[in-house]
């Protein structure tokens, strides 16, 4: 067993560890554990000999302690976007899957913002969808926040993809003519 093995919780079952040490005698330990279907990595890094488990489980604690999981459902998601030269002036988007993120026990109450960025490849001149789209083709990403802070994970777009409900075919020359007239 390694040393400081028997300080950690049996609270949170770890399903996954790596132990190392440094030159200077200090232990790193990554764990992960899975408690009431909320998985978690801690990562603890230069602790005085004997002490990477004790910190670890502390880590454990102040997550499952303090902050909750919020799920933003896809069936809430409610948004349309322009598009430029469409046959349709705006269409339906949609996210394909439920997004889940960590927050703090005092944000339980705080509204989660959400923003709809479009690829600059499929992105007209004013910010709107270029037609002709397809249905179900992925357009842009969906950004969520709180107090106008993005929702952030290290080294990772946070960005949900978000596709078109349905298609949308360029409009012809007069159509284009007549909403220029108006």
């Amino acid at each position: 067993m390694v040393a400081g093995a028997s300080q950690v919780n049996p609270v949170f079952p770890v399903d996954g560890l790596k132990t190392g040490t440094t030159e200077k005698q200090e232990e790193n330990l990554v764990a992960t554990t899975n408690k009431d279907g909320k998985r978690i990595i801690t990562v603890v890094l230069c602790t005085p000999r004997g002490q990477r488990f004790s910190q670890t489980t502390r880590l454990m604690e102040e997550v499952y302690n303090n902050h909750h999981t919020v799920k933003y459902d896809k069936k809430n998601f409610k948004k349309d976007v322009s598009v430029a030269n469409g046959v349709d002036v705006v269409i339906p988007v949609k996210i394909k899957k439920s997004v889940y993120f960590w927050l703090n026990n005092n944000n339980r109450h705080v509204p989660v913002t959400k923003q709809v960025t479009i690829d600059k490849k499929l992105q007209n001149t004013d910010g709107s969808v270029m037609a002709p789209v397809k249905k179900n083709q992925k357009i842009g990403g969906l950004k969520l926040g709180m107090y106008k802070q993005k929702v952030a994970y290290v080294g990772k777009d946070t960005a949900v993809p978000v596709y078109t409900k349905k298609s949308d075919e360029k409009a012809g020359f007069f159509t284009n003519l007549f909403r220029d007239i108006l």
